[in-house]
């Protein structure tokens, strides 16, 4: 298994914050990725997918009705990911 931690910021109520955000890859699953956002105060949020970009538009529909957005460009609503790209992200 692989992880990596990344800095990034969320809006939580329109209030900017910042919260870590880790990426995990396994290889003996059927899910090969995992997202968890931890939210200081809030809690963790966890998403696991087929590739990266799979499991951040799920982590994005956890936290919409929580009224939480992650500022990266994979978690727009207008983002359009290719197939290569996907591919790749695994």
């Amino acid at each position: 298994m692989n992880i990596m931690h990344q800095k990034v910021a969320i809006y939580n109520n329109k209030i900017k914050e910042s919260a870590e955000l880790i990426f995990e890859s396994y290889s003996d699953s059927a899910e090969n990725v995992g997202l968890t956002l931890v939210l200081a105060g809030l809690g963790r949020y966890k998403f696991q997918g087929s590739d990266f970009y799979t499991a951040l538009f799920g982590l994005r529909a956890l936290l919409e009705p929580k009224s939480i957005v992650i500022c990266i460009n994979g978690c727009r609503l207008d983002f359009v990911c290719s197939s290569m790209g996907q591919q790749m992200s695994q």
